[in-house]
C-alpha cells in the first residue's frame, strides 16, 4: 500500500503520511489541481453543474465485528487510506454517539432493526462507506463502523472524513443500505486492513473498467437524447406558442424559487392520500403530546397502508395473468405469488392487533361486504362473488379484511376504535388519487393516439408497432387505476354509504373511461371502425358529444373542478405533462455532456498523476544509489502503466468522439495524430496553467 502511494519516495518517510494519502482515488470525480480547469470555479452558472460532487453512503451489516477481548489490535495503516482515523472517531463518539435516534422506518424488511438487536457481544454491527455516486468507489477515509445498526453520529463522521480536503462549490448527497460479506470473526485491526485492501482493489479495478464502461453509456445517452428531444419537440408543436412560453416561464420560476406553483405536479383534486397521511400522522403526534399513547407497534395509519398496498398487488397480479404464459413467464409469477404470500402473512399478525374479531369472521365462512380484487377486475358491475372458487387459496383472490369488508353489524366488535373511520378517510382519498391519475393516463394515451395520426404512424409498419406497443402499457396504466378506484368505491360503499362524498363521486363505468378528446379511436366499437373509414357517422358529432362525469366532478368545496371543456383548456391541462418531458430531453442532454467532462477528467488525471510519479525522482537523495535507482525506476513504471491506461482509454474512446463529432480537450499525450484519427475529429485548444499541457488543434 505504501510502495503504491508513494510514500517510499518522500524524504520524511512513512511517518508523515497523511489521512486519505495510501486511496486509489475516483479519476471522474472533479478534483481541483487534478482534472479541473483553471478557471472552473468562474464557469458560466448555465454549465457550473458538470463541477458538482456527487457522494452516496452506503451501511453492510454483514461486515459486523465481534467483541474479542483484545485490547491492543492496531491497523498497520489507521487512518492512511479508506478507513477513517480510528483514535479521532472513538473520541467524536465518545462526545456525540449517546442521544436516542427516533425510528422513522415502517419498512417490513427491518434490516436497521434487525442490526440493532444482539449487539452486546459485537463491537461493530456494521459498516458504513462514503462512495462516489455516479461511479460507485469508495471514498478516501470514507470507511467507518456503525454501532446499534445506523447511528447519526457515525454516519456524519464517517462523511465528512470522505469530504476532507474537498474544494467544490456544489455537494450531492444520497443514501442507501447494502449487505454482502462478512468479517465478524476478524480481530479489528486485521479487519480494517483487510476492507482497506479489498477497497484499493475494488477501486482499482473499477477504474481499469472504465474503459469499456464509458462508450456503452455515452452511446445509449446519445440516442436517448435525440429520442427525448424529438419527442418534446413533436409534443410542444402541439400548442400555440404563447402557451408554451408561458409554462416555460413557470419552470423557470420554479426552478429560481422552490416556492413558487410546481409546474411538474398537477393541481391535486380533493384530498390526496400523501397529504392525508400526512395529516393522521400529526393527529397522532398530538394525542402522543397529550399523553395519549398507543399499545401498538406500528400505527394505525401505516397498518392500514400496509393494507392498501397489498390489494394493489393483488389486482395488479391478476391484470397481468395471462390465459396462456410460457413457462419463464409462469414461473415469475408463481414467484411474485409467493411473495405477496409472505406479505399476506406477515399482514395477519399485525391484523390480530387492531382487528381482534377477524379470525373468527374469516373462518366462519361469512361473506365479504366489498368485492374481491377478483371481482373488481372481471365484474365491471363490482357485484361480489358468493361462492367460493377452487382458486381461493391463491394469495390474490385472499380477502384482507379491511373493516369495509366486514358486515356492519359486526364491524364495532371485530374491529378497534376509530380503525372504521380512518378506513373511511383513507379510501375517500385514495378515490381522489385514482380519479387523478386516470384523467392523466387518459389525456397522455389520447395524446399519443393524436400524434400517430397527424405524423404517418398509420402508413409505417414499425411506427405504428410502436405506438401501439406504448398504447398498451398506458392501457395497463389505466385498468390500474380503474381498478382502485373501483375498490375505493365499494368500500366507501360499506363503511358510509349516504355521506357526502356521494355528490361528487360515481360508480366508475366502462363507458366513463374515455379522453375528454374528440377522440377518433374512443366511443368507437372495434367493429364500427371499418365503416368510420366510410363515413364518419359512427362518431358522435360535436354537438352530441357528451364528457364523462370524471372530467366534471366536484371537489371537496363544491367547487367545480373540471379539466376541460374545450382544446383551450384541456391544453393548460397538459402543463405538468409538458414540462416533465422537456425536462426529460434536458437530462438526456446533461447525460452526454456529463459523460464527455467525466472521460476528459479521467485522461486530465491520469496525465497529472504520471507527472506526479515522474516528479518522485530523485527526492530521497539519503538513499544509496542503488536504492536511488529502484526508486526511480518504481516511479518510471507506475507512471508508464497511469500512462498506457490512459492510452488505451482513449484508443477506444477517440473513435466515439469522431463519430458523433465531439469537441475533443484532452492531454496532448492521449490525442491521436490527425493520421491516425482519419482527420475528422474536432479538437479545441485549451491552455491549463495547472497541468501545462495544450491540446492539438
Amino acid at each position: 500500500m505504501l510502495k503504491r502511494s508513494g510514500r517510499g519516495h518522500d524524504p520524511l518517510g512513512i511517518e508523515s503520511t497523511v489521512n486519505g494519502e495510501c486511496a486509489v482515488e475516483c479519476p471522474a470525480c472533479p478534483q481541483p489541481g487534478k482534472n479541473l480547469p483553471s478557471d472552473w470555479k468562474d464557469a458560466d452558472k448555465s454549465i457550473r453543474w458538470i463541477y458538482t460532487l456527487i457522494l452516496t453512503m452506503d451501511a453492510n451489516f454483514k461486515l459486523s465485528l465481534k467483541e474479542k477481548g483484545i485490547s491492543s489490535d492496531p491497523a498497520l495503516g489507521d487512518g492512511w487510506a479508506h478507513w477513517v482515523p480510528r483514535k479521532d472517531f472513538y473520541e467524536y463518539l465518545l462526545a456525540n454517539g449517546g442521544a436516542v435516534e427516533p425510528n422513522y422506518c415502517d419498512s417490513d424488511l427491518k434490516a436497521i432493526n434487525t442490526a440493532a438487536r444482539n449487539t452486546k457481544n459485537y463491537k461493530a454491527s456494521g459498516v458504513a462507506a462514503c462512495l462516489c455516486g455516479r461511479h460507485g468507489l469508495l471514498r478516501k477515509n470514507g470507511l467507518g463502523n456503525l454501532q446499534i445498526g445506523e447511528r447519526y453520529p457515525n454516519v456524519d463522521y464517517i462523511i465528512f472524513c470522505g469530504l476532507v480536503r474537498c474544494v467544490l462549490l456544489l455537494l450531492w448527497f444520497s443514501y442507501d443500505i447494502v449487505s454482502s460479506m462478512s468479517t465478524k470473526e476478524m480481530g479489528e485491526g486485521s479487519r480494517e486492513d483487510t476492507l482497506d485492501d479489498f477497497a484499493r482493489s475494488y477501486n482499482f479495478r473499477k477504474i481499469t473498467g472504465f474503459g469499456s464502461f464509458y462508450p456503452s453509456k455515452l452511446d445509449d445517452a446519445i440516442e436517448m437524447c435525440a429520442t427525448h428531444e424529438d419527442a418534446f419537440k413533436k409534443f410542444d408543436a402541439m400548442f400555440p406558442e404563447e402557451i408554451t412560453r408561458k409554462w416555460g416561464e413557470e419552470v423557470l420560476a420554479w426552478d429560481a424559487d422552490h416556492s413558487q406553483p410546481n409546474p411538474y405536479v398537477e393541481p391535486a383534486q380533493g384530498t390526496s392520500l400523501a397529504a392525508l397521511k400526512l395529516q393522521l400522522a400529526e393527529e397522532e403526534a398530538a394525542d402522543a403530546a397529550r399523553g395519549v399513547l398507543r399499545s401498538q407497534e406500528k400505527s394505525i395509519t401505516a397498518f392500514l397502508c400496509n393494507a392498501l398496498d397489498l390489494e394493489d398487488e393483488q389486482r395488479l397480479l391478476i391484470l397481468r395473468t395471462k390465459s396462456k404464459d410460457t413457462p419463464l413467464q409462469a414461473s415469475a409469477r408463481q414467484e411474485k405469488r409467493n411473495t405477496l404470500r409472505l406479505r399476506i402473512t406477515r399482514f395477519r399478525e399485525m391484523q390480530i392487533v387492531y382487528m381482534p374479531g377477524v379470525p373468527e369472521i374469516r373462518d366462519g365462512g361469512i361473506v365479504a361486504s366489498t368485492p374481491s380484487a377478483h371481482d373488481i377486475i372481471n365484474h365491471p358491475t363490482g357485484r361480489p362473488s358468493t361462492q367460493k372458487e377452487a382458486v381461493s387459496f391463491l394469495p390474490e383472490r385472499e380477502c384482507m379484511w379491511l373493516p369495509s369488508a366486514i358486515p356492519e353489524a359486526m364491524r364495532n366488535e371485530a374491529c378497534i376504535a376509530t380503525l372504521v373511520q380512518t378506513e373511511l378517510r383513507m379510501q375517500l382519498a385514495v378515490a381522489d388519487d385514482s380519479l387523478d391519475n386516470l384523467r392523466r393516463q387518459l389525456r397522455i394515451a389520447s395524446t399519443i393516439r393524436y400524434h400517430s395520426r397527424t405524423s404517418g404512424a398509420g402508413t409505417s409498419q414499425r411506427l405504428g408497432t410502436r405506438t401501439q406497443s406504448v398504447l398498451q402499457r398506458f392501457a395497463e396504466k389505466i385498468d390500474r387505476c380503474t381498478a382502485r378506484y373501483r375498490a375505493a368505491y365499494a368500500a366507501l360503499v360499506s363503511l358510509d354509504p349516504n355521506a357526502e362524498w356521494k355528490e361528487r363521486l360515481q360508480p366508475l363505468k366502462a363507458e366513463d373511461i374515455r379522453s375528454p378528446h374528440r377522440d377518433l379511436d374512443e366511443d368507437v366499437p372495434s367493429s364500427k371502425k371499418k365503416a368510420r373509414k366510410k363515413n364518419d357517422r359512427s362518431r358522435p358529432s360535436e354537438g352530441k358529444r357528451q364528457l364523462s362525469w370524471i372530467w366534471l366532478r366536484s371537489g371537496p368545496s363544491g367547487r367545480p373542478t373540471m379539466d376541460s371543456l374545450t382544446e383551450d383548456q384541456i391544453s393548460d391541462d397538459m402543463r405538468a405533462e409538458w414540462a416533465r418531458m422537456n425536462v426529460r430531453a434536458d437530462r438526456w442532454s446533461e447525460e452526454v455532456i456529463w459523460l464527455v467532462e467525466e472521460m476528459r477528467r479521467i485522461l486530465h488525471y491520469f496525465h497529472w498523476k504520471a507527472n506526479w510519479w515522474r516528479k518522485q525522482r530523485g527526492r530521497r537523495s539519503d538513499a544509496s544509489p542503488d536504492v536511488m535507482r529502484g526508486l526511480n525506476a518504481y516511479a518510471d513504471k507506475q507512471a508508464a502503466l497511469v500512462t498506457d491506461l490512459g492510452h488505451s482509454f482513449a484508443r477506444i474512446w477517440f473513435p466515439l468522439h469522431t463519430t458523433h463529432k465531439i469537441n475533443v480537450e484532452w492531454p496532448v499525450e492521449f490525442i491521436p495524430t490527425r493520421e491516425e484519427a482519419g482527420g475528422n475529429a474536432q479538437m479545441r485548444v485549451r491552455e491549463d496553467p495547472d497541468e501545462g499541457n495544450q491540446a492539438r488543434k
